[in-house]
């Protein structure tokens, strides 16, 4: 059975009302008519960029991909993909013209012999090789060869040779870095405030904490503080644990380093530091000596760490200045820099940018280039979506490019809503543009937030504006509850179940995890090694191991902490709850354990004991809770079934689904290009368990 009350707040995903999350699903609905066949948008489906698409006598009509007896088509999807990305890779072509005009101006080129140098370099410091590199890069972020060196390391290597003449790596910079790397540092720990009022407020009550009277705040009193109080959610699930802060941290955290080098005994707190637009208060939990490491022996790994954070300072600056010289008119948000000429053909051109390029309507050839620029443009017919000094950028280039980065992602989105309009149509089910709107009002209400906030929350979770949430998520969520809700049922045992893995006892853990097992077994080994005449591992040992050896990045850094382990987790921690409630002593370690494609070592810390709470008190909130979870599986569930039984030709990515199966379209399409279209998901756990509060 999923978790009940959990995560009042983990990512707009859980807004929704029944915690549905919905990345993979969504696009090309308007609200004042949610049942409208969709548009849509795709990305790399070969190593060229280029869409594989079926023929058509007009290329905007050419068929993308076929659900049941809808057709996408090649124009519905571009602008579906210019309306939700193509303002940000518009700003990438933009970057990447302005600084290829200046490479040329200054008859600076990048030979195939250092883009190569340049990919085995990256792939040698991640331990790869050339073909593995590019291979990941394809598989896990979807960024094709072509891209990458087109995109990456053609232009990064460009501003390097624009930047190199001005850096220089001197002997004070060796000294410093030296000093920040291997010199002292203090561990601490912070609260990070929104406002000096309230930091102020914060300081006041942990001071009146001090009973004492020595100046030092119990790291217990702290904890809850942070909890309570700090808006940084990295460091609210470990109590406020930071990275020791070091010596010449550099201008942003000078004043943090400041205080906390102020700070001179343990528990000791500072008063309230600025940092950026925030304020925080420091907590000294320790001093770390300086590192027994002579400078002579680190001396080039310093100088080119050093040298390199010199170049991408230079490289950031060479491109800021890029910025304010050059003449910038991105047609499609608007948006004009300072030195951009005014054009005659702006307000033509604003009109051709808003609405899907017409091949068959001709439009003024570009401008000539003035006089002296570092570009000639070429005459065209297409219409123009942006101008980088006298470049011209092209609606079709544009959209090329968006489906190139973006257009599988968007078209399976696509694919997947089909699939939900259909079904909704077969069981004469409509989502009203009033419900969408009344759902949205629900979610900031029960945030506590003004529908403004809301739809400013919004866009710093999901990076997109409220429309296109509505469209993706709420749209969805109605539609597949209605599918779903009916058959959903709660029951007694269900609700003692969800009540003893939200009031019942659990255990404190901490652990170690692999990516093999052999490795899990010899550090087990090691540990058994080091157990006292008790049996029982000391936690420093433990820690010495994480920080060695565990695969899981988010807790090595804090000695492998995680959230208190209940009863009645969801089936994928199964085994990792049952090898905790096996460990019977404080400092005992569990055998191997495997779930999913890890291996880990469990360590108990504590027992924490069962809540007093009462399940008469509680039984309205938790049967409602379950019933969302319980719905956002079933609505899984839909949705697989409405997949399985439908026909779909995605002629992008060239993959096919027929009733009951999957199977590749063509015996070239490659296993990275296949893909299915992505089924709405549960909100299911993830594949590390929730950090310590």
């Amino acid at each position: 059975m999923a978790e009940p009350i959990r995560c009042p707040r983990a990512g707009l995903w859980l807004l929704v009302s029944v915690s549905f999350t919905l990345a993979a699903v969504g696009a090309g609905f308007s609200l004042a008519d949610p049942q409208k066949k969709p548009t849509g948008g795709p990305q790399d489906s070969a190593r060229s960029g280029k869409a594989a698409v079926a023929p058509a006598s007009k290329p905007n009509e050419a068929i993308v991909a076929r659900v049941n007896k809808d057709q996408i088509t090649y124009k519905e999807l571009a602008e579906e993909c210019i309306a939700r990305k193509g303002a940000e890779v518009l700003e990438t072509m933009l970057s990447k013209t302005l600084v290829m005009q200046e490479c040329r101006q200054q008859g600076i080129k990048v030979s195939a012999k250092e883009i190569d140098d340049e990919i085995g370099k990256t792939a040698g410091r991640l331990k790869m090789t050339r073909d593995q590199y590019l291979r990941v890069l394809q598989t896990e972020r979807g960024i094709s060869e072509k891209r990458y060196v087109d995109d990456i390391v053609v232009a990064g290597l460009a501003l390097k040779k624009l930047a190199k003449p001005a850096v220089k790596v001197t002997e004070e910079d060796i000294r410093t870095g030296f000093e920040a790397h291997f010199g002292e540092k203090m561990k601490c720990r912070w609260i990070m405030c929104k406002d000096h009022a309230t930091a102020s407020k914060v300081w006041s009550d942990l001071h009146a904490s001090d009973d004492d009277g020595k100046g030092t705040i119990d790291v217990k009193e702290f904890e809850r503080h942070v909890t309570r109080s700090t808006i940084d959610d990295g460091s609210r699930s470990v109590g406020g644990k930071i990275q020791p802060i070091p010596r010449h941290t550099g201008p942003t955290f000078r004043e943090v380093e400041k205080a906390a080098f102020a700070l001179r005994t343990d528990g000791e707190i500072s008063t309230v530091v600025p940092l950026n637009e925030t304020f925080v208060i420091l907590f000294r939990e320790s001093y770390e000596s300086p590192a027994d490491v002579k400078l002579e022996n680190v001396r080039g790994q310093i100088e080119e760490q050093i040298f390199e954070a010199k170049m991408s300072d230079q490289m950031r600056a060479i491109f800021e200045d890029l910025q304010r010289h050059a003449r910038i008119e991105n047609l499609l948000t608007g948006k004009t820099s300072p030195a951009a000429v005014d054009s005659t053909n702006s307000a033509t051109d604003k009109e051709a940018a808003t609405k899907p390029a017409d091949p068959a309507k001709k439009t003024a050839p570009a401008k000539p280039a003035a006089k002296g620029n570092s570009t000639t443009p070429t005459p065209t017919n297409e219409p123009i979506i942006a101008r980088v000094n006298d470049e011209n950028i092209t609606y079709k280039a544009l959209a090329e490019e968006v489906i190139a980065r973006k257009g599988p992602e968007v078209l399976e989105k696509m694919i997947s809503k089909t699939l939900i309009r259909q079904a909704c149509q077969k069981k004469g089910l409509t989502v009203a543009a009033e419900e969408i709107d009344a759902e949205i009002n629900r979610h900031a209400e029960r945030l506590g937030k003004t529908r403004r906030e809301y739809e400013t929350l919004v866009k710093e979770e999901t990076q997109d504006p409220l429309t296109i949430f509505a469209q993706d998520t709420v749209w969805t969520t109605i539609a597949m509850r209605k599918l779903a809700g009916a058959s959903v049922k709660v029951t007694d045992e269900d609700v003692r179940n969800g009540f003893e893995a939200t009031f019942g006892d659990k255990m404190k853990c901490r652990w170690v995890t692999f990516d093999n097992l052999k490795t899990a077994m010899d550090v087990w080994d090691k540990l058994r090694k080091s157990a006292d005449d008790e049996g029982k591992i000391p936690l420093p040992e433990f820690e010495r191991q994480v920080s060695r050896w565990s695969s899981d990045v988010a807790t090595r850094a804090i000695g492998g902490q995680l959230q208190p382990i209940p009863r009645y987790t969801s089936p994928t921690f199964k085994a990792l709850e049952e090898a905790a409630f096996a460990l019977k002593e404080d400092g005992e370690i569990s055998k191997v354990i495997q779930f999913a494609d890890t291996y880990a070592i469990l360590y108990r810390e504590g027992h924490i004991e069962a809540s007093d709470t009462k399940l008469s008190a509680v039984r309205d909130e938790l049967t409602a809770k379950i019933r969302e979870a319980k719905l956002a599986e079933e609505m899984g569930r839909v949705f697989r079934e409405i997949q399985q039984n439908a026909s779909i030709e995605n002629l992008l990515t060239g993959s096919v689904s027929t009733p009951t199966q999957i199977k590749p379209a063509s015996a070239t399409a490659s296993k990275n290009e296949s893909a299915k279209p992505a089924a709405p998901k549960s909100d299911s756990p993830k594949s590390t368990p929730p950090r310590t509060q």
